[in-house]
């Protein structure tokens, strides 16, 4: 395959790249399978249009295309929805993601024409100032962290169930330091899109959940630190794979 796609200078030391080469990895992905041209796909029968900038997935295509679990790969998809840099449909039965301002960074810029040049910059600061949706690797300011997302998000949700805000902290608190802040995010992000009545119980049993599909049996293979590992069994653990 022919062709290239840009990604902009310091994208690396963005806050959700930052430390976590997994998450870089599958935007790379994204970005290189993004359409670089309108067309058609087949999503399970039914032909859809997949405009420039958008590609059709499921988490479990982009993981075997990565290497990145999917659990990483749910929570990514969340920070990168509350970033806006993407958006994302599933009416069409699969994932249909638009990476937000493709064309601003994908369109090549040609300096030969200064007066050309000047107009359509011109033209895309209006643009811009029009439009908040930025796309990650812009390298002007930097978002909130995740522990802001959690805490924003999570608090917004708790609060609507009746509980105070202090109460609502001190919740957020003991899941993140029980279960990380990219699992907190993910199961926030799904109780609100499924609409839970009962937020708590609903991001409860996401945990457990989710610590029992974490659970590996022997014989499965994870990328642990960029080499591929096999799991012998629970004493032996994790070890490298040799091909």
């Amino acid at each position: 395959m022919s062709g290239w796609f840009a990604v902009k200078r310091g994208i690396t030391e963005h806050p959700i790249f930052d430390g976590h080469p997994l998450r870089l990895a599958a935007w790379i992905w994204m970005l290189d399978t993004a359409a670089w041209r309108d067309t058609k796909q087949d999503a399970g029968g039914k032909i859809v249009t997949i405009k420039r900038g958008q590609l059709l997935t499921s988490y479990r295509q982009m993981s075997r295309a990565t290497g990145v679990p999917i659990q990483l790969l749910r929570t990514l998809i969340s920070m990168l929805r509350d970033q806006h840099a993407i958006d994302v449909n599933t009416n069409t039965g699969r994932m249909l993601i638009t990476i937000c301002n493709y064309e601003k960074y994908q369109t090549p810029k040609h300096s030969s024409n200064t007066a050309a040049t000047q107009q359509q910059h011109s033209s895309n600061t209006q643009k811009e100032q029009g439009n908040n949706r930025t796309s990650i690797p812009v390298g002007a300011g930097k978002p909130a962290d995740p522990a802001k997302i959690l805490f924003d998000s999570g608090i917004q949700i708790l609060c609507d169930t009746g509980m105070s805000e202090t109460q609502a902290r001190r919740l957020l608190g003991k899941w993140k330091a029980a279960h990380g802040t990219e699992a907190v995010i993910s199961a926030l992000g799904r109780a609100q899109r499924e609409g839970a009545i009962e937020p708590v119980s609903f991001i409860e049993g996401c945990f457990k959940f989710q610590a029992k599909k974490e659970q590996p049996e022997p014989g499965d293979r994870r990328i642990i630190g960029g080499v591929q590992k096999v799991f012998i069994n629970k004493f032996d653990g994790w070890v490298r794979e040799i091909s």
